[in-house]
């Protein structure tokens, strides 16, 4: 295992100001990345927060729930990326778990996940890559940018989650003393370790894009659990010290793959969770998504169109494949009758981001002000919310 940290300055901003593109490393490379800056969002904390970004490289083996020859073979090592505060998580929030699209890797998602880091979320996701096979040739897109692997294409699998959890234990575990080896490998960093302290690790939330979306919704709604789905071998579901699941809920952004889901298995979500589906209205999945959502049962399922984007709106501003975004080696994903500009594409994001920190502290911590943002104010002409009956809110 080999990890590196980087820091970066969360500053509040003019609200959906302007900020610089970010410079790409490549994908699966151990060199830092650069963040943007931090909006201040209305409901949160009086301030935001500086946010530092650990990764290490999880070698597969005896000690990983993920192995190399489950039903959809990985490739060795995992690559886990924490983003979190400098000064430690807030102890209130569960941490978020980020699943990722059809090779979407996570410098694809910092400027969302930096942003969240900086209201005081503990972010976690993993990077897994998987060996070409005639099957899944489609998964590389002909219009790839250089830096995309050239033999694998990924996606993330359930077991990757129980990995996550288990590392993360044994950082908010390790306490104040000198961090010693860990299961995985060599120590992790102190500053990692104490910034973990107060990690709430029994409660997470995910969001999950496209391909992800699916898996979260195998995870949410417990059809993971025999693990015989694809995405799914050797996954088991993880209960906290009251034998209650620690998944609280699931956003999914643009996840066609999870209208599949419910057409051949019409999933039910657990009472004390909440799933909602969002995508946009210049998507080409909205109709698929939305016949999803009148599919799965449950008490908290909710549907939210955006009046822009397209199925990458959820990832980092690319200025190579301006106007028409896409994440660098991900497919067309129908992007090419959508444009944007990087000041659109950050301004929708700081907004998403809005509506994540809200829909998080309404459900999981039933924060009034957080709820009252959602009833009041995310209703504009920028979004249509449906609630579980199918009405319009």
């Amino acid at each position: 295992m080999s990890g590196y940290v980087s820091i970066s300055a969360c500053r509040p901003l003019p609200c959906l100001g302007r900020t610089r593109v970010l410079i790409k490393p490549l994908v699966m490379a151990a060199a830092a990345q650069t963040h943007s800056a931090c909006n201040k969002l209305v409901y949160a904390a009086d301030r935001v927060r500086e946010t530092s970004q650990y990764t290490v490289k999880i070698a597969l083996g005896p000690t990983t729930v993920t192995q190399a020859d489950g039903l959809l073979p990985t490739e060795d090592p995992l690559q886990l990326t924490l983003i979190y505060p400098v000064e430690g998580v807030d102890p209130e929030l569960p941490w978020i778990y980020l699943l990722p699209g059809a090779n979407c890797y996570s410098q694809d998602y910092t400027f969302l996940e930096t942003h969240l880091a900086c209201q005081g979320y503990l972010v976690a996701m993993v990077d897994q890559l998987h060996p070409v096979t005639p099957e899944y040739a489609p998964c590389l897109s002909p219009v790839r940018e250089p830096q995309c692997p050239s033999n694998s294409w990924g996606t993330v699998t359930a077991a990757a989650l129980n990995d996550t959890y288990n590392f993360l234990a044994v950082c908010s575990q390790q306490g104040a003393a000198t961090p010693g080896p860990t299961p995985f490998g060599p120590p992790v960093p102190e500053a990692v370790v104490m910034a973990m302290q107060q990690l709430n690790l029994d409660s997470v939330v995910m969001i999950a894009h496209s391909l992800g979306a699916k898996i979260g919704c195998l995870l949410l709604s417990g059809l993971a659990d025999s693990g015989e789905d694809l995405y799914c071998s050797n996954y088991s579901r993880i209960l906290d010290s009251e034998g209650n699941d620690i998944l609280k809920g699931l956003i999914a952004f643009d996840g066609c793959n999870s209208m599949t889901l419910t057409e051949a298995h019409p999933i039910t979500i657990p009472e004390s969770a909440f799933l909602t589906y969002v995508t946009t209205k210049e998507c080409p999945n909205g109709n698929l998504i939305k016949r999803g959502y009148e599919k799965t049962e449950g008490q908290q399922v909710q549907y939210i169109e955006l009046s822009s984007g397209n199925h990458y709106a959820i990832n980092d501003w690319n200025p190579a494949s301006a106007p028409h975004q896409r994440a660098p080696c991900g497919l067309d994903g129908g992007s090419s009758e959508t444009t944007t500009t990087q000041e659109e594409q950050e301004e929708r994001l700081v907004y998403i981001a809005q509506f994540v920190d809200a829909k998080i502290r309404a459900a999981v911590l039933h924060d009034s002000s957080a709820a009252s943002f959602l009833k009041n104010h995310l209703q504009s002409n920028r979004v249509l919310v449906r609630n579980r009956s199918g009405q319009k809110e």
